[in-house]
């Protein structure tokens, strides 16, 4: 099993949901499209791992409420992250909220997926 630390290529992207009025609908507008962005880039091997987070209030409930995306990408660059995820569905079609969106260095230790 190998425990060393890649190059600092990966970064982790918290996306909140933007929390107004319109965002159910706006959601369920681009939805389908972004699955399938998000299905290539696993695929490229771009995407390493992610989903959606949930509030923790709804867990108990019947219905269950994702508050946003969390994921980690492979990209050469911060700015080859912040363009990849400037071109995702739910950032063009204002589903998360571009002002909390947060996109962070992350040293992936390898030993954990081998």
């Amino acid at each position: 099993m190998s425990s060393s630390i890649t190059e600092l290529d990966h970064f982790l992207i918290y996306a909140p949901y933007r929390t107004d009025e319109g965002i159910q609908q706006r959601r369920s507008a681009v939805i389908q499209e972004h699955l399938e962005r998000i299905q290539r880039l696993a695929e490229s091997k771009t995407l390493k791992v992610g989903g959606p987070l949930m509030d923790p209030e709804s867990i108990a409930s019947e219905e269950k409420r994702a508050v946003a995306s969390c994921m980690i990408i492979v990209t050469p660059s911060y700015d080859a992250a912040r363009k990849l995820i400037e071109e995702d569905p739910y950032y063009i079609g204002e589903v998360w909220d571009k002002e909390k969106l947060e996109i962070t260095p992350f040293v992936f230790f390898k030993s954990f997926l081998d």
